[in-house]
């Protein structure tokens, strides 16, 4: 019966991958072709090329690289009954990573565009809705409309571990094939763990978005810009009355993980009427019980101003308590001793965006300095990073920051490691950039050269690292994500 099992599993792993495969097909025929196709035309364009790519995102080099990994599963099968899927898996694994992450990462934001398209009553809006409304009648769509298939990339990864966790629990201790499945499915978990992740950076973001679209106030919007973070998270809403005195407002409250803002609400959305940071020497407590304050609290600022707030119940009250002590303690935890103007104060006042949107950066161009190894100098250049028609990186670009004319080349598929800040850096020493700007730096390493940079500022460096990395199908060094990214910065500064 083992043996059977193993048997069928074997064969399902190529049967769900032919079906997949057959999935990914169909979008690109019935859905990406037709519309990329029309998108060139001068006049008659449904969607533009931007618009595309937020949509389908990298959905087009998902489908040429499982088009090349089923074609190896079959290959494969020939052997039958004797077949060995792990190192398969294996070889794979980084190639499906660099294009899962992306994809998963930004698939929220896809969903959110075609939802928007759906429900808008803008006449543009309503025909490209129109447009993918049809498009579900094509015989090969069998009435399947987008979402069905732009939402199996996402579930695939974790099919693949189920399947090489069910494979590996019904192979033999003393088969040739036990060691190489479970390093397999290592591979393939490390892949499923690191999309979770970039999938989770991706939600806590949309939902702090999603926070501050319910605010009305030009105030709000302004602070939207520096709280979008990468690590600030929603802990906490609901509703408190501020006492001052002897006057009593109620406020809705959005307790972040390092800030508490709180609004008047309207017929039409939020106010913002303050904010407070829960900095290290910040504190909360709990005040004594009154008989008209019978459940109070106080927040204390850093500097030393005190906001008293009241809650309806006792249980309400300890809530409050216990979830903003606990995003006190976590930023004491994760905080380190800052100097004004520091690397990590610049760091944190950048907001943290979804991946496609550093590519899109980086496609649109930005002025880096480069070094030059046959002059020795570093000078500033323009800089920009094109896709093919897959969506995969093409070529990376320079030239003159004045024209923006880009002379010189090199492809980006043949990189073999991406370097950030010290081991990137020892040119830039004694080349026009301060040692403790390190940080700045980075390098692609080919196999006959390295082009070196140094970005002018954390956003920047962030977006160029991020998005290469994202790009590149190998690296010889592990590619750090925004967390350790993030982290690195903020080590070496």
């Amino acid at each position: 019966k083992r043996a059977a099992r193993r048997l069928h599993i074997l064969e399902e792993i190529v049967t769900t991958e032919e079906t997949y495969v057959g999935a990914l097909r169909t979008l690109m025929r019935v859905y990406v072709e037709p519309l990329r196709f029309v998108a060139d035309a001068p006049r008659g364009a449904i969607f533009t090329h931007a618009e595309l790519d937020a949509i389908f995102l990298n959905v087009q080099m998902i489908a040429k690289i499982n088009d090349e990994f089923l074609d190896e599963l079959h290959k494969e099968r020939a052997k039958w009954p004797e077949v060995e899927y792990a190192h398969i898996f294996k070889s794979n694994s980084k190639k499906l990573s660099g294009v899962y992450k992306r994809y998963v990462s930004n698939f929220d934001e896809a969903e959110t565009k075609l939802l928007a398209i759906a429900e808008s009553n803008d006449p543009k809006m309503r025909d490209k809705h129109r447009y993918l409304t049809n498009a579900k009648t094509h015989p090969d769509a069998k009435g399947l409309d987008l979402r069905s298939f732009l939402i199996q990339p996402v579930q695939r990864v974790p099919r693949y571990q189920m399947l090489l966790q069910d494979l590996l629990a019904h192979t033999p201790e003393d088969h040739r094939d036990q060691q190489p499945l479970k390093e397999a499915l290592e591979k393939i978990t490390e892949v499923a763990k690191l999309s979770n992740q970039y999938k989770g950076e991706g939600d806590d973001y949309a939902k702090l978005r999603t926070v501050f679209e319910r605010f009305v106030d030009h105030d709000a919007h302004n602070l939207e810009k520096s709280l979008l973070t990468i690590g600030r998270r929603l802990v906490k809403e609901g509703e408190l009355q501020k006492a001052r005195q002897s006057h009593r407002q109620r406020r809705h409250i959005f307790l972040l993980n390092d800030t508490l803002l709180y609004a008047s609400s309207g017929l039409k959305g939020f106010v913002l009427k303050g904010k407070i940071m829960l900095h290290d020497g910040a504190r909360v407590q709990s005040l004594p019980k009154t008989e008209d304050q019978p459940y109070a609290f106080a927040i204390v600022e850093r500097g030393g101003k005190g906001y008293t707030w009241l809650a309806e119940t006792a249980d309400e009250k300890d809530e409050w308590l216990r979830a903003i002590n606990g995003c006190m303690k976590e930023k004491l935890g994760s905080v380190k001793d800052r100097s004004a103007g520091s690397a990590a104060e610049m760091l944190a006042a950048v907001k943290t965006k979804p991946l496609q949107a550093r590519i899109f950066a980086v496609q649109a161009g930005a002025q880096l300095v480069k070094y030059n190894k046959r002059d020795g100098k570093s000078n500033p250049r323009w800089v920009l990073v094109t896709l093919d028609k897959l969506g995969a990186a093409d070529l990376i670009r320079w030239g003159d920051p004045k024209t923006k004319e880009c002379k010189s080349e090199a492809r980006l598929q043949e990189a073999t490691a991406l370097l950030h800040g010290a081991k990137s850096s020892s040119f830039f020493k004694t080349q026009g950039v301060k040692k403790d700007h390190d940080w700045l730096c980075f390098s692609i390493v080919f196999k006959e050269r390295t082009l070196d940079f140094a970005a002018n500022g954390p956003e920047q460096l962030l977006d160029w690292y991020l998005a290469i990395a994202g790009l590149l199908p190998n690296s010889t060094e592990k590619l750090l994500d925004e967390a350790a990214l993030r982290a690195h910065i903020e080590k070496m500064a």
